[in-house]
């Protein structure tokens, strides 16, 4: 395993988030392994390192906003 290629590093940041997802319970944490996901997506694309978090960044905080919007607009239902 090459710790130097950025490709690497952002599937163990992947994993790791996952990881800290499970542990926490929170889904917003996998919203943002979803990010990284995606900053090691564009890596496979052979985008520069400014691009890769560039990427990372923009689609973890969309998918986050989007998650919450919907989770805001879908009402929950009422304890019985």
């Amino acid at each position: 395993m090459d710790l130097k290629n950025p490709i690497t590093l952002w599937w163990l940041a992947v994993g790791a988030l996952v990881a800290a997802e499970l542990l926490t319970g929170k889904i917003y944490v996998l919203m943002l392994a979803l990010g990284a996901a995606f900053g090691a997506m564009a890596a496979h694309a052979g985008l520069g390192t400014t691009a890769q978090v560039v990427c990372a960044v923009g689609a973890g905080v969309a998918i986050t906003l989007l998650w919450h919007a919907n989770r805001t607009r879908t009402p929950r239902p009422s304890p019985r």
